[in-house]
């Protein structure tokens, strides 16, 4: 968040969740497990 003098800008941030998942399960998580961590991850 960056604050400018009194005001509050927030920015979007694109998260590919599909990215994240795929580097989950290569680094050894099981599909299931990576999709909950996406799934929380892009509720934020």
């Amino acid at each position: 968040m960056v604050v400018l003098e009194g005001d509050t800008m927030t920015k979007a941030i694109a998260f590919d969740s599909h990215r994240f998942v795929k580097n989950l399960t290569s680094s050894g998580f099981t599909e299931q497990q990576a999709e909950v961590l996406a799934n929380d991850r892009s509720a934020c």
